[in-house]
């Protein structure tokens, strides 16, 4: 068992990232290919989109972090990202993306 399902076995992770099929650049698709692999052996959830403008990762149904940086992805000098803490948000965003819970 790794460290994080160590620390955390009673947590559900859930990321959205862009699906790395679109990715163009042969390299960052590849990356993006071994990174969502890797998370999904540590137990998390990754959904893939297509055209993913805000990116969002929701924490044990209760923590959302919400923003344009993409968690597995380049980022620019602007980009941010907002820390929710509600039961309620992290709901609805789970289910306008189709989320597993």
């Amino acid at each position: 068992m790794n460290k994080l399902n160590q620390q955390s076995n009673s947590l559900i992770f859930s990321v959205v990232t862009t699906d790395y099929h679109a990715l163009k650049n042969k390299s960052h698709r590849e990356n993006q290919k071994k990174l969502v692999k890797q998370l999904k052996v540590d137990g998390f959830s990754v959904t893939l989109q297509l055209n993913v403008q805000q990116h969002c990762v929701v924490i044990d149904s209760k923590i959302v972090w919400y923003g344009n940086i993409d968690v597995l992805g380049r980022n620019k000098a602007e980009s941010s990202f907002i820390r929710l803490e509600s039961p309620l948000i992290s709901k609805e965003i789970k289910e306008i993306l189709k989320l597993k819970s």
